[in-house]
C-alpha cells in the first residue's frame, strides 16, 4: 500500500502525459500507475476502454462493475465508450463509495 500512496502523493492535481502524445490524458496516468507500482510493461490499445481487453494478467484481473464490487485504493477503474465518452474513460481508485 506504501507504494500506492506515494503514488497518489506524487501525481495528485499533476497533468501527466507518459507517451508525448494528445497532451494529458487518463490513460496516461494509469500508464505511469502500472510503470511505478507495479513495474508493468506498456498498456495497449487505442483508448482508455480498450485496456480492458488488453491488461497485462499477470498483473491484474477482470471485475465487473455490480452492486458487491465496491472499489478498493489503488483498483483500475475502466469505463467503456459512451455518446460523450467516445473512448472510454480510465481511473486509479483512491477512495469513494
Amino acid at each position: 500500500m506504501d507504494k500506492i500512496n506515494e503514488f497518489f502523493n506524487k501525481w495528485n492535481g499533476k497533468p501527466a502525459d507518459f507517451d508525448g502524445y494528445f497532451g494529458t490524458q487518463c490513460v496516461d496516468l494509469v500508464q505511469y500507475y502500472n510503470q511505478e507500482v507495479f513495474g508493468g510493461p506498456f498498456l495497449t490499445g487505442e483508448g482508455a476502454t480498450d485496456l480492458w481487453e488488453t491488461f497485462p494478467v499477470d498483473f491484474y484481473k477482470r471485475v465487473l462493475n455490480t452492486p458487491e464490487a465496491i472499489p478498493q485504493k489503488g483498483d483500475v477503474m475502466i469505463w467503456k465508450r459512451t455518446l460523450t465518452l467516445p473512448f472510454g474513460h480510465t481511473s486509479v481508485f483512491r477512495d469513494g463509495d
